[in-house]
């Protein structure tokens, strides 16, 4: 339903001032069960401040971020959460440990039916739709989504938005 609201820009936004720690706490605790099967540490560091965002689909995106840190992590990793503020923009990070993404498959990223040559860590499902709904999501509310792949492995996905 998502993605046929978001196809004709129906999606009726609230916009309003957002607790990014009320959010991420929530998003923390709905994901820990699953980090816990493969033994994965989510790691939260420096989330205070508001963001201007629709609440639930804010909540939507970055919750599809930290379940695909989630999901394509190794055992035994962390997954790591923290924000930074960036003059009148807040800037929210999720790192992974996995092998990262391949530098000729990165232009994938954020398109629809978008799937890669990696795999989920624990034959978890994917639909190759979570990055392109997050990218949906976070514009039509006038932020930016993107990723930073370090030479050395992992990833990093982060949403910028307006601070409140």
């Amino acid at each position: 339903l998502d993605t046929a609201a978001m196809d004709t820009r129906s999606i009726n936004l609230k916009m309003d001032r957002v607790s990014l720690k009320s959010v991420i706490d929530k998003l923390v605790a709905l994901h820990q069960v699953h980090a816990n099967k493969k033994d994965i540490r989510i790691e939260v560091t420096d989330y205070n401040g508001y963001v201007l965002a629709d609440a639930a689909r804010f909540e939507q995106a970055l919750g599809n971020l930290v379940s695909n840190a989630v999901k394509y992590s190794p055992l035994h990793t962390t997954v790591r959460i923290w924000t930074m503020a960036e003059g009148e923009r807040i800037h929210i990070c999720v790192a992974d440990e996995g092998p990262g993404i391949p530098a000729a498959e990165r232009s994938r990223l954020f398109t629809q039916f978008g799937k890669l040559s990696t795999r989920p860590t624990d034959n978890e499902s994917s639909t190759g739709l979570g990055l392109w709904i997050v990218k949906q999501m976070i514009n039509l509310q006038g932020g930016e989504v993107g990723v930073d792949c370090p030479p050395e492995g992992g990833s990093v996905f982060w949403i910028d938005m307006q601070g409140a």
